[in-house]
């Protein structure tokens, strides 16, 4: 079940859905399954979402380097 917050969240979830190529983001699902690690780097204003994705994939398994 999807839990989506605020009065507007729905409708931002179909718009990105509809931009987003099923095909595509199939084979960059599969890419980073079958990598044996995944860098993630972010500059500036990115780095913060960066370290957030790559805490994420770390936490269901993934093998993410951390930067030092």
């Amino acid at each position: 079940m999807l839990l989506l917050a605020g009065p507007h969240s729905e409708l931002m979830v179909r718009e990105v859905t509809s931009t987003v190529d099923a095909a595509q983001l199939e084979l960059a699902v599969n890419a980073l399954h079958e990598a044996a690690r995944i860098l993630v780097v972010g500059v500036g204003t990115s780095a913060p979402l960066a370290q957030d994705f790559a805490y994420r994939l770390m936490s269901i398994g993934f093998h993410t380097p951390r930067p030092r």
